[in-house]
Formats: C-alpha cells, sequence, structure tokens
C-alpha cells in the first residue's frame, strides 16, 4: 500500500491502517512507502514535460552505467513509467496503488482510427472483408467431363461499431483497514472521519478553463509512430502527455481552479461500527472517492475491519474463550471465580460445583460476542489445573480420601 500526502485524520475512533483518500493528518504506526512523486521530486500536479525532466535528471545520477544504483534506477523508471501514462497516472491518483500489468483495459480502438481519419471520430464499424474468388474448373478429356470449380470462400463479417471518447463508467473503489479492538467490537462504535477529496471545478465544469485542440497530437489523444522493422513498417501509438490524452489543452485557466479542473472538498463521514461486527466485515461509504475528468463518477470508500490489541479472550464468530487456572483443592472440591477483562466491561461470575479435569471446558450460555441478528454468543472456560507441591504431612492426611475416592470409583 503506498501512502500519499497527508490531509486525514480520525476524530474520536480508532486509529486507521493504510493511507486513506489522498493522505492523513495524523501519523500512522504502520509502514508508509515513498510515493512515486517523492520518488521523482515532483509535485502532484506537474505536467508530462515536468515529471520527464524530473526523470533524466534522476536517471542521470543513479543510473548503474554512472555508478549508481540498480535497485534505486529501477524505482525510478517504474515510477516513470506509471505517472508518464495518463491512465496508470489516474488510476494511481485514485487508488494510491501502483497499477498492475495487464490491470487496465487497452486504448480504445475508436481512438486509433480516428486518428487515422482525423479527430473527433466515433466508430459505427468496420466493413467485412471481401471474400476470396473461385477456382475455375478443369478442362474434361476427350469423353470424360471436366472438373468443377471451386467456389470461392466467404467475406469476413465486419467489425461491430464502438462509441468513441467515453469516460470509463466508474471510478476504482478504495480499500482500508480500520483497526478495532474486541471491546469496540462487542458494544459498538460510532466515529467521524475528516478528509479532502478532489471534485471536479465547478465553474468551469470540470474543463480547466477555455480549451483548444492539442496540437501535439491533432485533437485525437494520442500519438501515432512510424517505426521500421526490416522490409515492414508499423505504426504505434502512445497517450499524449501534453493534453493527458483529452485532445485539447488550456488557453485560459479557470480562475477558480487554475486550470486544474479539480478543487479540494472538506469531507465529513460518520462511521458506525454495529455491534457484533467481525473481522473482515465492511463499512461503505458510496461514491465518495475522489472525482476525476477521468471516470464519470467515483468510486466508494470501503472500511475493512481488522481485529487488533491484546485481550484474554479469544473470539471464534459468536464464541469467547478464555483460559482458566484452577488449583488442585479448586478441581476437586469446586470453585467461584469472579472473571475480570470481559469485552463487555463488566465482571463475568463463573461457578463450578464439579470435579474439573485439566483441559476441561466450562460453557456459560449468554456471555459471548453479540449477534447481529439477536442474542448473545456463548463463553467457553478451559481449565488448567495447576500443580502443587505437598508436605509429608498433607500426603498422610491425603491419601486414605484419595484413595478411597479411588476405590469407590472402581
Amino acid at each position: 500500500m503506498v501512502a500519499a500526502p497527508s490531509c486525514f485524520s480520525v476524530h474520536r475512533g480508532p486509529m486507521l491502517s493504510g493511507e486513506i483518500f489522498r493522505g492523513l493528518n495524523n501519523p500512522l504506526p504502520t509502514l508508509i512507502m515513498t510515493s512515486l512523486y517523492d520518488l521523482l521530486e515532483v509535485d502532484k500536479k506537474a505536467g508530462a514535460d515536468d515529471i520527464k525532466k524530473a526523470f533524466r535528471k534522476k536517471a542521470l545520477v543513479h543510473h548503474p552505467d554512472k555508478g549508481g544504483d540498480k535497485a534505486t534506477f529501477q524505482k525510478l523508471q517504474e515510477a516513470y513509467a506509471v505517472l508518464s501514462d495518463p491512465q496508470k497516472r489516474a488510476e494511481y491518483d485514485q487508488t494510491g496503488q501502483v497499477p498492475q500489468e495487464g490491470g487496465g483495459g487497452g486504448v480504445d480502438l475508436s481512438e486509433m482510427f480516428g486518428s487515422m481519419f482525423g479527430g473527433g471520430f466515433s466508430m459505427f464499424g468496420m466493413p467485412g472483408m471481401p471474400g476470396m474468388p473461385g477456382m475455375p474448373g478443369m478442362p474434361g478429356m476427350p469423353g470424360m467431363p471436366g472438373m468443377p470449380g471451386m467456389p470461392g470462400m466467404p467475406g469476413m463479417p465486419g467489425m461491430p461499431g464502438m462509441q468513441g471518447n467515453q469516460k470509463a463508467p466508474r471510478g476504482p473503489n478504495k480499500l482500508h483497514d480500520i483497526g478495532l479492538t474486541l471491546q469496540d467490537l462487542y458494544n459498538g462504535k460510532t466515529f467521524t472521519l475528516h478528509f479532502k477529496r478532489d471534485v471536479l471545478c465547478k465553474p468551469c465544469d470540470g474543463k480547466g478553463g477555455d480549451r483548444s485542440p492539442c496540437n501535439a497530437c491533432g485533437g485525437r489523444g494520442i500519438r501515432l509512430m512510424q517505426q521500421q522493422m526490416g522490409p515492414f513498417v508499423t505504426m504505434t501509438q502512445s497517450p499524449c502527455g501534453s493534453c493527458q490524452q483529452t485532445g485539447s489543452i488550456v488557453t485560459t485557466p479557470c480562475s477558480t481552479c487554475k486550470g486544474k479542473r479539480l478543487v479540494d472538498e472538506e469531507v465529513a463521514l460518520e462511521a458506525q461500527v454495529k455491534p457484533g461486527m467481525k473481522e473482515g466485515d465492511r463499512i461503505v461509504f458510496a461514491g465518495k472517492c475522489s472525482e476525476s475528468p477521468q471516470f464519470a463518477e467515483p468510486g466508494d470508500v470501503i472500511l475493512v475491519i481488522r481485529e487488533s490489541g491484546s485481550s484474554r479472550f479469544r473470539r471464534e464468530s459468536d464464541t469467547l474463550t478464555c483460559d482458566i487456572e484452577i488449583s488442585l483443592a479448586e478441581s476437586l472440591l469446586g470453585f467461584t471465580r469472579n472473571m475480570e477483562g470481559h469485552p463487555s466491561g463488566s465482571t463475568v461470575t463463573v461457578t463450578s460445583d464439579a470435579m474439573r479435569r485439566h483441559g476441561d471446558t466450562i460453557v456459560v450460555e449468554g456471555k459471548g460476542m453479540p449477534i447481529t441478528s439477536g442474542g448473545f454468543g456463548s463463553l467457553v472456560l478451559k481449565c488448567h489445573v495447576t500443580p502443587c507441591i505437598l508436605t509429608e504431612e498433607q500426603k498422610v492426611l491425603l491419601r486414605p480420601v484419595l484413595l478411597g475416592t479411588l476405590r469407590s470409583s472402581d
């Protein structure tokens, strides 16, 4: 998990692990990795040219051929590979995680054909390939008829139409672990999340201001490159870094967002942990991720519950278990014990009149975890009989009793 800049805080609640939204106000007791922007020492709003210059500057210093560290140079390459690709960069800015190879979609074919036929192109389908003509028949021998010709091969069907220049329907979700104690999960808890997120600038409708077609790509959002490979000539395409694959650039910046298309928004969300929630349960805030021009709507913020802290009580689904030490006398004669540290905060009194062997269990109904559908689970106590050292006098007194007990049991 990659941490983003600091801007998030948790009030009256547990500490969150991992980065939330675009960062955290409070330092976390977890490993925070250096962001890709920090590796290249560029601002998050840096343009494609600034990122390229920063990478070249770093590469001259850290390239292994120049005496630099190979691992550091590889990290710089990985950072540049993400930040120089508009789609990968948008995904990284949204999720804080480095996109995996093959995880993103391919370049829209409508853009590829639009670049060939002049931009602003919506592809309605490619025509099929014509069929191959049939082979003529062979002439007959004297007295024998000729062989008929072979029929032609049918044409290949056309490709279905694709709508060009569409936004991805929805941004990715963000999952974040939230550490809660067993007591929090027993009693329930409510806390407020305060953070900043990016939203589209309303005065300019997220356009950044007045725009004009990008000269670098001709308004197509991609660049075509011709490459000679032996007798063949191949055409490859790459996203345009000058316009961030939008096909246009800002000529007159918006006075509100300064051409960035996004502004900060303060958000406060109330998270409610219900009594009895378990490890892995989720709290979902629909559509609360940062907005982006790349997506039609933002993804969800999802908090994943993780049980943290230590307790003498252990949870197994709706059952609580606990080890209890009893003396030899208590194992033989019975006992009453007040159990402290129960996640409910109250003292649980346990009484046993029967003889308890080492490893026996005592089940106390209704003293386990709350059940979300109603009621409570059980508390299971595992007995551990502690050994004791007897004097000779005590052995003399106990021998008739114990031996009598053994004979009666026979």
